[in-house]
C-alpha cells in the first residue's frame, strides 16, 4: 500500500480550491479506460466552471482527500429540464489505491442524504456492465437495474453493456 493509500481519508463538500486536485484524479481513472465514459479529463476551466455550478445549486458534490490529494469524488447533478428537476445523474470514481476500502459506500450515503436534502428524489446512473464491483456497490444502497444498452461502448476491440440503475428517494 503506498503512503497516500495508508494517509487519513476525509471527506468534504467539493469547492474551487479541489479542482485542479479534482480534475488530476479524474483524469487518472479515466486513463484506466475502464471505468468512466471519458477516457481523459477535462480541461481546468470546464471542471471549474462544473464544481461552480453545482456548489450554486446544480446539484452535490463531495471529494475524497488523503494527504492534501483528491482521491476520489461523486458528484448528483440535478437535471435542469422543466418537469425533471427532481432527477440527477450520479458520477463517481476513486484512485486505484483506495478501491476496496468502503469509501465509494462513504461517498455514496453522504452524497445521497445531501441530494435528498437538496429535493433530488431520484437518482440515475449509468455503469459499464463489466464494472461488477461498481454494480455490487449501488445494489447495496438501493439502487435498482432498469435497463441494459447493449454493446453501449466499444473500446479496443472489446465490447461493453451500460446497466442503467436508479435510486428512488421519499419526497421531502
Amino acid at each position: 500500500m503506498s503512503g497516500r493509500a495508508a494517509a487519513r481519508v476525509t471527506i468534504e463538500r467539493a469547492s474551487l480550491a479541489h479542482a485542479a486536485a479534482l480534475r488530476d484524479a479524474i483524469d487518472l481513472v479515466a486513463r484506466e479506460r475502464v471505468y468512466l465514459a471519458t477516457l481523459e479529463a477535462f480541461p481546468l476551466a470546464d471542471v471549474e466552471r462544473f464544481v461552480s455550478e453545482i456548489a450554486g445549486g446544480a446539484g452535490v458534490q463531495f471529494v475524497a482527500v488523503a494527504a492534501g490529494h483528491v482521491i476520489g469524488w461523486i458528484d448528483i447533478v440535478r437535471n435542469p429540464r422543466d418537469g425533471f428537476g427532481h432527477c440527477g445523474t450520479l458520477g463517481m470514481g476513486l484512485l486505484p489505491d483506495f478501491r476496496g476500502r468502503g469509501l465509494g459506500a462513504e461517498l455514496l450515503e453522504r452524497a445521497v442524504d445531501a441530494a435528498s436534502k437538496a429535493g433530488i428524489t431520484r437518482i440515475e446512473l449509468e455503469a459499464f456492465a463489466t464494472n461488477r464491483r461498481a454494480i455490487k456497490l449501488y445494489e447495496r444502497a438501493g439502487f435498482s437495474t432498469e435497463g441494459v444498452k447493449k454493446r453501449a461502448r466499444v473500446l479496443d476491440g472489446r465490447a461493453d453493456d451500460m446497466v442503467c440503475m436508479a435510486l428512488l428517494l421519499e419526497d421531502g
